[in-house]
């Protein structure tokens, strides 16, 4: 029962971020997408793998 109270926790907090950013662009899907964008070019600049693909060892 504890880790589904964590993952309650997890999801609740994703979708009050997600509420935030959403209501920051006016709930306009592309504002909304051009933020995302914007996050990811900072965290490259920064050093990390962003969109990596994976190859599958099978």
């Amino acid at each position: 029962m504890i880790l589904k109270m964590e993952m309650s926790n997890i999801i609740k907090e994703i979708r009050i971020i997600r509420e935030t950013n959403a209501t920051k662009c006016d709930y306009d899907l592309d504002k909304i997408y051009k933020d995302i964008k914007m996050g990811e070019n900072k965290l490259k600049n920064a050093g990390w793998l962003i969109n990596q693909k994976v190859k599958n060892k099978r």
